[in-house]
């Protein structure tokens, strides 16, 4: 009898405590969900789209005194990337677009990274992961495929894409959907970061 009574004691403490984990996983994703639609820019109307690439750059160039040649060579690279979304072409190169500038992979690697204080893959792949939440963000869109979603904002491989997500939002993309989905579900719009 008095086994019995704690192994009903231990079941119970133990339902206890995976149901606070996983209210507060539950919690956690929900803001790291808002973060990251945040830092997308939200949901973008697409009549009134604004430029994450020219804002970042503005906002790094009030702050660096750097060579004028190379700020106005990024500006050019950003103003390029943006109005031709280049970015979400699978195998885009430094070398790619150094030739669209008219300029050397070498000169534009190094304007990047003292401009943008980010490496090139980095920068488009964070502009990638953008467009994702972007594209995921899209209330009348089904519950989007991974791969089909790498192949969409430029990534080769459904790894990469995966590995890069992580990276810029703190959870997996499947992770993020089921989130988002579930946060739509429940409110009927998107909750701002600050109402969870």
């Amino acid at each position: 009898m008095k086994h019995q009574y704690y192994q009903a004691f231990y079941l119970i403490c133990q339902s206890r405590i995976i149901s606070i984990l996983y209210l507060r996983i539950r919690k956690k994703n929900k803001l790291l969900v808002a973060l990251a639609i945040e830092s997308a820019g939200g949901m973008k109307n697409p009549d009134n789209e604004q430029s994450t690439l020219l804002e970042t750059k503005e906002d790094v160039t009030e702050s660096h005194t750097s060579d004028v040649k190379q700020q106005q060579l990024v500006t050019e690279f950003a103003r390029l990337v943006e109005t031709e979304k280049l970015f979400l072409q699978n195998g885009l190169s430094l070398q790619k677009v150094a030739e669209l500038l008219g300029t050397n992979r070498t000169y534009l690697s190094k304007a990047i990274n003292l401009e943008l204080n980010h490496s090139f893959t980095t920068y488009i792949n964070r502009l990638r992961i953008q467009e994702a939440i972007n594209i995921i963000s899209q209330h009348n869109s089904p519950k989007p495929h991974i791969n089909t979603l790498a192949a969409d904002v430029g990534f080769s491989s459904r790894t990469s894409f995966i590995s890069s997500f992580w990276k810029h939002t703190g959870m997996l993309p499947s992770t993020f959907i089921t989130n988002y989905k579930q946060l739509y579900r429940e409110s009927g719009n998107f909750p701002k970061a600050k109402e969870l």
